[in-house]
């Protein structure tokens, strides 16, 4: 900040700067300036900083996985009764606490996969709204 008077010597004094300098996520914090003068007259001044994180999380999905209809098979498609062991489960990191459980979406309805690939979607948000996906994990099932 400057400060301007009609006589030199004046200073500024800021105060309200988290302590290192680190401004919190998401809240608003206000610095206020106070110039004085040599003759003790004082003007003060506000800065309102806002810290935004507009950073997407990074979801990192299981591998892919290939299903099997197996000897005796009766139909091309395969019930998978339990997801996460048999497809594993996705993880997310962030630049900021609190990212979301790693949802899935793309599986078929009753969990019966087709002969064929089918495409599951792995997706996180963090406590501030971004959201990221990794797309087009692929899951093969073959007779």
């Amino acid at each position: 900040a400057s400060a301007s008077d009609n006589c030199p010597g004046v200073t500024v004094v800021r105060t309200g700067v988290p302590a290192g300098n680190i401004f919190p996520v998401g809240l608003p914090t206000t610095v206020t300036y106070t110039a004085t003068d040599a003759s003790g007259n004082t003007a003060v001044d506000t800065q309102t900083v806002t810290v935004t994180d507009n950073t997407v999380p990074v979801v990192t999905p299981p591998g892919p996985v290939t299903l099997f209809t197996g000897p005796g098979a009766t139909s091309c498609d395969v019930t998978v009764s339990d997801l996460d062991a048999t497809l594993g489960t996705g993880s997310a990191t962030d630049n900021c606490p609190g990212v979301g459980p790693v949802t899935r979406s793309g599986v078929p309805a009753g969990n019966v996969f087709p002969l064929g690939n089918t495409t599951v979607t792995y997706s996180a948000t963090d406590a501030y709204g971004d959201t990221d996906s990794d797309c087009c994990r692929q899951h093969t099932t073959t007779d």
